[in-house]
């Protein structure tokens, strides 16, 4: 990617870097692609020891990461925006930041520097079509992390529940494995809109039986911690719930969210949660 944008816009030099969050949401960036000479990748490698990552908003880069915006700069040495430059960087007369994004949320940033004449929102516009062809190539990768996570964690669920041996529980969660699959497939295929609503759906009834008859089970044996689980239960169907009806109203802001609440919620629940549950019905 970084080579196709530094060709057509006529640049010197760039990079390209992956925009990741903090445990407390802050952006930074991990840089992927740096094709510059030696020396230059060294003084990179230098100052970003831990994976080529820069956490330093205060830049004409941080400035991509906070707001999600194009940064033209043709005077970076008095732009407001920009940090200054460390010792040993290469010479910087002008600079473009491109945003890449996946449906609402930002995933990455393309950075050129030293384009003869500086920059302009013509060059952008030109780059335009090229960028969100990117973009959905970022978004088909990340729907598939995304699924192979969900697979990992309710495989996971779906063995501890294999060792109880109860088999309408077992049944539930190959269910429910096998609805979440089919979902991410049409997320990833570019399918209706509608359509994935309907697996949505699906995937809620399904969740909904699961979590009622993991219920009447934890009544009946007298469970201590029935009351937690059941509004925990309740609260994982109100999101969800809500989650697809944003989703069927604006698929581009809600997939995201969708997505990562089936990757990680669920499968966190049937890992903690039900792994507790069953490891009191082993007892």
């Amino acid at each position: 990617m970084l080579d196709d944008v530094l060709e057509l816009s006529g640049s010197e030099y760039g990079f390209a870097g992956e925009v990741l969050r903090n445990p407390d949401g802050q952006p930074y960036m991990r840089i992927h692609a740096v094709p510059w000479t030696e020396e230059t990748k060294g003084f990179y490698e230098a100052h970003a020891p831990r994976n080529m990552e820069f956490t330093n908003l205060d830049t004409l880069f941080g400035s991509v990461m906070r707001t999600g915006e194009t940064v033209i700069a043709n005077d970076p040495a008095h732009d407001p925006r920009s940090g200054g430059l460390l010792e040993g960087h290469p010479k910087l007369e002008n600079f473009l930041g491109l945003s890449l994004n996946a449906g609402s949320s930002l995933r990455g940033i393309i950075g050129v520097a030293n384009r003869p004449g500086g920059y302009d929102q013509a060059l952008v516009d030109y780059l335009g079509p090229l960028l969100r062809s990117y973009e959905m190539l970022i978004d088909r990768i990340a729907t598939r992390q995304q699924r192979r996570a969900a697979e990992a964690s309710l495989q996971e669920s779906d063995q501890q529940v294999r060792d109880l041996a109860i088999p309408a529980v077992e049944n539930e969660h190959r269910e429910l494995i096998d609805l979440i699959n089919n979902c991410y497939e049409e997320m990833g295929s570019g399918e209706d809109p509608q359509t994935v609503v309907r697996l949505l759906d699906d995937i809620h009834t399904a969740i909904s039986v699961h979590f009622r008859h993991e219920e009447e089970l934890m009544e009946n044996i007298g469970y201590p911690e029935y009351a937690a689980h059941k509004m925990q239960h309740e609260r994982l169907l109100d999101t969800l719930r809500g989650h697809i009806d944003r989703f069927a109203d604006d698929p581009d802001h809600a997939l995201e969210v969708v997505q990562n609440i089936l990757a990680e919620w669920f499968g966190q629940h049937f890992s903690t949660s039900d792994l507790q549950l069953q490891q009191h019905l082993q007892e």
